[in-house]
């Protein structure tokens, strides 16, 4: 299967290239120009498409209208240079949206309307919180140069830019049902309360029975080693655990409501809140995810001579999970029962995260345009494992971190070139933090650290409709709170043991590319990068006895790399036509890393891939727009071999998908659609223990006035 994805893809590209040059002279179809577009991705200035340094692709209103996306990390599946991964499968609680081939989500910047959204006690976003009917466009920034906002763009950044209250009164409802008993509801109110003040309402309900997430393979083998221990305690729960795996279930509730007061006619004021519970029954019979969350955030742009951006932002989170412990050889069978029977290990982790940041940016004579700006973040979290049955404090463990960091950057225009420098300091500072079980307290020292990090931005406009755009930089994240005091639980038994030890991780970036567009309707852009990572944070599996056969530790790994090749093209036979390409190639390689003293291999993970990181990925789709028939999406997906571990022990297949939605206005008012994902139903592996649900159907309704 892999030669002939690489064949349809040489085909794909080959003939979008050939009709941009075989035709460029055509005036019968719509001309791609350079788009004027203003990226915001870097929270500090705005900065037009044409002039910004970094690879951008954005995802328009009417691509996310016509997708098959439910969420924004589905909708970025599709997007040149995307890896989107869902261990818990497509209706699961979790997600991960890397950049670059950096094989974790803290390496790309999360940002809500400029606002970050990364949890800066493991660096980790969760884009379901933001429902996707609210958002105008998303934009992706790669590569080290895509942001100026904070130390942890190892990858890029994506800003997801939510839609503005207007002035015009409008409101909608819609549901949709489909497979596993799914279905939604949503509802929307937008307004004016006064002539300058305006209101938007969203309310969203997700609910699933789930499917059989837990890979055959998986489950075999788990009960085969517990069997083969002949434990007495195992045999009368055995049933009972292996029907409890079907029942997966996810219920999710979000609010969101968003103010917008003009000022004056330059200025802006804009303050948004949200309300997100997510509630999971994670398959075993008292095993379950719950979050809760509150997150707000206010914001003040000033646009004219000077500009000035400030915000504030607060997040109050609260999880809780919970599983049942299997027997032990050293229970008896009403023991082992017991463990089963009543919910076994707990965990409760509150998170309290809240920041802010300020920016000016003004014209120094006619070329310069120099940004100041600085922000900061204080976070806290404690991490209590408790006995379900008796209530008994297992462990229990504490911090916090506080981080502030200024900017400078200066964007010089000469000519047809626009020239970016920037230098960031970043610090860092973690305290009161200790961790604490039943025979151990350990009270750490306070700790710091601060980094430097310059970088520097070509963008050349060598035509009206041909741009060069190199860039290199370093960028640096420090290590999260919950990777320094460890140690918890991950579902669905994999003990994650913090590292206190933990250093900086950094890279030094490079990328080089060129964008060209031409009359005959065709878009086409090229991005070489490479990445020399040191020190970077890995979960790395134990083989010290003093840990369960199941624990992972974070270590840094000495030095690695990621270099790549990413190839877009869209192209426009005609204004309802649309046809679009992208490709990438991903190279990830462990090059150094030494012995932490918990008996690693060198040689287990020298010359290894970053895990669940494929050599290719490659997307395609057409859409096709009749406002008097339907508008039609077809999109192709193809993810190559990869592994789900650093020690490249668990290979998972190369996989193909296809998706389609079909949707109809009717009258002026309603608008139906039918969605289908993963047509041919095949079925893959996303980790070594949860397969896809294969073929999902969903029909959705929309009456908006």
């Amino acid at each position: 299967m892999k030669t002939a994805v690489l064949i349809w893809i040489l085909v794909t590209f080959s003939l979008l290239s050939g009709v941009a040059a075989a035709d460029e002279t055509r005036t019968d179809s719509p001309a791609v120009t350079m788009e004027e577009m203003v990226v915001t991705g870097d929270a500090l200035s705005d900065q037009p498409l044409t002039e910004a340094p970094a690879s951008v692709t954005i995802v328009t209103a009417e691509e996310i209208a016509a997708s098959t996306a439910r969420t924004v990390d589905d909708l970025l599946k599709t997007t040149v240079g995307v890896d989107v991964y869902k261990p818990w499968g497509m209706f699961g609680p979790s997600s991960h949206v890397r950049l670059r081939g950096f094989a974790n989500p803290r390496a790309t910047i999360f940002l809500r309307d400029g606002v970050p959204i990364n949890r800066m006690v493991c660096g980790g976003a969760i884009h379901n919180e933001i429902p996707l009917d609210i958002v105008e466009r998303v934009e992706v920034v790669r590569g080290a140069n895509a942001s100026l906002y904070g130390a942890g763009a190892m990858g890029g950044v994506i800003n997801i830019v939510t839609q503005k209250p207007e002035n015009r009164a409008r409101a909608s409802v819609d549901g949709s049902y489909g497979t596993h008993n799914t279905w939604t509801a949503n509802a929307m109110v937008n307004g004016a309360l006064t002539e300058r003040l305006n209101l938007q309402v969203n309310y969203n309900h997700f609910d699933t029975d789930g499917y059989f997430a837990w890979a055959d393979s998986w489950v075999d083998e788990r009960a085969e080693t517990m069997s083969l221990q002949n434990l007495a305690s195992w045999e009368p729960v055995k049933d009972n655990y292996l029907s409890s795996l079907e029942n997966q279930k996810r219920e999710m509730d979000n609010f969101f409501a968003k103010l917008k007061f003009d000022v004056t006619p330059a200025s802006t004021l804009n303050a948004a809140y949200s309300y997100w519970k997510n509630d999971n029954d994670i398959g075993y019979t008292y095993g379950h995810i719950n979050q809760e969350r509150n997150r707000g955030s206010i914001d003040y742009r000033h646009r004219g001579k000077f500009d000035l951006t400030a915000n504030l932002f607060f997040l109050d989170e609260n999880m809780a999970f919970s599983q049942p412990v299997l027997p032990a050889p050293w229970m008896t069978i009403g023991e082992g029962e017991d463990t089963w029977v009543v919910q076994g290990e707990k965990n409760d982790i509150p998170i309290r995260d809240g920041g802010g940041m300020l920016s000016l940016s003004a014209p120094i004579g006619r070329r310069h345009k120099l940004t100041i700006a600085t922000d900061h973040r204080l976070v806290s979290t404690e991490n209590k494992q408790y006995d379900g049955q008796t209530g008994q404090t297992q462990s229990i463990s504490q911090g916090k971190q506080y981080k502030w960091g200024v900017v400078v950057q200066d964007a010089v225009t000469t000519g047809r070139l626009t020239s970016t420098f920037s230098l960031r300091y970043d610090a860092i500072r973690a305290f009161d933090f200790f961790s604490e079980d039943l025979t151990t307290y350990t009270d750490y020292a306070d700790r710091s650290d601060d980094q430097l990090n310059p970088k520097i931005g070509f963008n050349y406009r060598w035509s009206d409709t041909t741009t060069l755009k190199a860039s290199a930089g370093r960028v640096s994240t420090f290590p999260p709170l919950m990777y320094l005091i460890g140690n918890y639980e991950t579902p669905p038994g994999r003990m994650m043991l913090g590292n206190p030890d933990l250093k900086t991780e950094y890279s030094y970036s490079y990328e080089i590319g060129v964008e060209q567009y031409f009359t005959s309707g065709v878009m086409f852009k090229a991005t070489c990068f490479y990445n020399d990572i040191r020190d970077w944070m890995q979960e790395v599996t134990t083989n010290d006895p003093a840990y369960s056969s199941v624990s992972v530790r974070w270590e840094n790994i000495e030095k690695a790399r990621t270099a790549g090749v990413e190839l877009e093209a869209e192209y426009y036979p005609t204004d309802d036509l649309k046809l679009f390409a992208n490709y990438n190639y991903t190279h990830s390689k462990i090059v150094e890393f030494r012995d932490k003293g918990h008996n690693y291999k060198n040689s287990d993970l020298e010359g290894n891939r970053f895990p669940t990181q494929p050599y290719h990925r490659f997307n395609a789709g057409i859409t096709w727009f009749n406002p008097r028939l339907a508008t039609v999406n077809l999109s192709l997906r193809y993810v190559g071999d990869r592994y789900w571990d650093i020690e490249n022990d668990v290979a998972l297949d190369e996989f193909i998908t296809v998706d389609v939605k079909i949707s109809r206005k009717f009258a002026s008012h309603l608008t139906a659609s039918l969605e289908v994902t993963d047509l041919f139903d095949e079925a893959w592996q996303e980790t070594e223990m949860h397969v896809t649900p294969g073929r999902m159907i969903m029909g959705r309704i929309k009456i908006e006035y």
